[in-house]
């Protein structure tokens, strides 16, 4: 008779099942094995059921979501399903290394009641060449702690493989906020860490693979990342709107996206509102007259190939 899971790792997936194969090996090979896969497969060109055959172990669990949802509500609907009583995501295209479940557990059993979560550091690869790029860095002692204020303030960028927490806090603030086109993953840590504390492993647990590709199209990527921002900016009004510098750090940083694509007037909007709210900060002023040359160089270049 099989043994209940402790641990339940939900694994999106979307048309690319040779991925997938490395990303649940990474999790075969674990220190720690009471656990169980769930693979959520969310697309509908090439589907992952021939690698779940070849792989053949009772405790992947493998469901079809019947038309595409998007990678969040494929998160959402792997909690739904698990048995665990913790939780962890990993991507198709990220890996676990062999210490990863077993580490985190020994925190969240040596903790208790204390803590709802705990998170790592990640290795950060090039998709394309294998090559490693850099290891994540914090400014952040190990230990117990409330991390709402790093987390809203987008001191640090959390992966979402890192994080491993209860399956019931998971449930409580609601998963994956599927509205969300993009900064999922950072909503979701904002909610995590919000009035509950967690543990900081300063530690590498897990290898994400960084598409240089997905790098450089801008153009799709772009618009998704603008709205992302501008949903946590709405989301966290309030939170945001008692934190001046903070709000004023997000506005610079959606500025920043906007300029990128060529949106002169909102990024000059955006950057005057946080010059505004941090006025000691001269990176406003100093982006504003930016702004101004880039938005007259485009119009100049456009009139031109026009």
């Amino acid at each position: 008779m099989r043994q209940n899971p402790i641990i339940s790792i939900i694994i999106p997936t979307y048309n690319r099942p040779e991925l997938l194969r490395r990303a649940i090996k990474s999790v075969l090979n674990q220190t720690f094995q009471r656990f169980e896969i769930i693979v959520v497969d969310d697309g509908l060109v090439e589907r992952a059921n021939k690698i779940i055959k070849e792989i053949d172990d009772l405790r992947v669990v493998y469901i079809q979501h019947k038309e595409n949802r998007g990678a969040s509500a494929a998160r959402n609907t792997g909690n739904e399903k698990a048995r665990g009583e913790f939780v962890t995501f990993l991507d198709d295209d990220d890996e676990f290394y062999p210490e990863k479940l077993k580490k985190q557990l020994e925190i969240m059993k040596k903790f208790g009641k204390q803590i709802d979560y705990t998170f790592c550091l990640a290795d950060i690869y090039s998709q394309q060449t294998g090559d490693f790029s850099y290891t994540q860095k914090y400014d952040l002692e190990e230990g117990t702690g409330s991390f709402f204020e790093e987390a809203l303030s987008m001191n640090m960028a959390v992966a979402t493989p890192s994080i491993f927490c209860k399956r019931e806090k998971a449930l409580e603030i609601g998963v994956f906020d599927v509205t969300f086109p993009n900064a999922e993953d950072r909503d979701f840590f904002i909610r995590l860490s919000k009035n509950s504390k967690g543990f900081f492993l300063n530690q590498s647990l897990v290898k994400v693979n960084f598409s240089d590709s997905e790098k450089v199209r801008l153009s799709g990527n772009l618009e998704f990342r603008i709205k992302g921002r501008e949903k946590l900016l709405e989301k966290y009004n309030y939170d945001l709107t008692k934190r001046p510098k903070v709000l004023a750090k997000h506005l610079l940083l959606l500025a920043f996206l906007c300029q990128k694509n060529n949106d002169f007037k909102k990024a000059n909007d955006l950057f005057f509102r946080g010059w505004k709210l941090n006025k000691r900060d001269f990176r406003f002023l100093k982006q504003i007259l930016k702004n101004l040359f880039l938005h007259f160089f485009y119009k100049t270049l456009k009139k031109k190939t026009n």
